[in-house]
């Protein structure tokens, strides 16, 4: 019977969304996530777009993140994180 009761908990605490939200903000935190940054002129064109797995700041409308080879990049303006 315990052991029953432990499994059932042990399911509903995975299945909730607050766990689910923590576990995906350690992941970004840590190794990043697969993502894609696309900044945008005011006209709607694409002016730059980056994929990757990257950890993003955004702060103040300023978004920074780091590329895989090392750069750091610093955006502002209209501009859409995807996660993939």
């Amino acid at each position: 019977m315990k052991k029953i009761l432990f499994i059932s908990l042990v399911f509903m605490f995975l299945g909730c969304q607050r766990v689910k939200q923590r576990v995906k903000h350690y992941q970004s935190a840590v190794v990043g996530l697969d993502r894609e940054v696309t900044l945008y002129a005011y006209d709607g064109s694409v002016i730059k777009s980056w994929s990757g797995k990257f950890n993003i700041e955004t702060e103040n409308g300023l978004c920074r993140f780091v590329k895989k080879d090392g750069g750091i990049v610093f955006i502002s303006g209209t501009y859409i994180i995807e996660e993939k």
